[in-house]
């Protein structure tokens, strides 16, 4: 079994979404920001969740790019906890805090859109850390972009 740490660097360097345990999946939610799940439930190869899985590998990628880690999961405990009674679901959890997609799971252009969307990174009363894949995004999606850097000096 892959510890936590290389788990999350297994991620990063695959182009696949990894499944994981419920257990790995709660130390990936509480220990990172930004972490997409797709809940498939029990799942069979060639089944409408294996092919709605196998759509959005293509995403994947450019979500390791942003810093964003995607999981899959067959197990439902956490989907229980989360009201979640049908199958397949994506949840984004930001920085703990789960936010259901509503949109069309096979589409995943508007998936990638949907979880890269300003609103939906944004976590309120945080000022964020971004990576240059990350401002890019904002700053093709905004006319202006305010930069505001405050440099605290401390005397002594």
């Amino acid at each position: 079994m892959k510890t936590r740490s290389r788990m999350v660097d297994y991620t990063k360097k695959t182009a696949t979404i990894e499944e994981v345990t419920d257990e790995i999946l709660t130390n990936l939610i509480n220990d990172h920001e930004y972490v997409v799940v797709f809940f498939s439930g029990p799942c069979e190869p060639g089944e409408k969740c294996d092919k709605t899985l196998n759509a959005l590998e293509t995403i994947d990628d450019e979500l390791d790019e942003t810093g964003i880690i995607f999981v899959t999961t067959e197990d439902t405990s956490i989907a229980k906890k989360l009201n979640i009674k049908t199958y397949p679901q994506l949840v984004f959890f930001r920085n703990r805090d789960p936010l259901h997609f509503t949109g069309d799971l096979e589409d995943e252009d508007e998936v990638l859109s949907w979880i890269t969307d300003e609103e939906t990174l944004e976590i309120p009363g945080k000022i964020e850390d971004v990576n240059i894949k990350m401002l890019d995004k904002i700053l093709q999606r905004m006319n202006t972009l305010l930069y505001f850097s405050v440099i605290i000096f401390n005397f002594r």
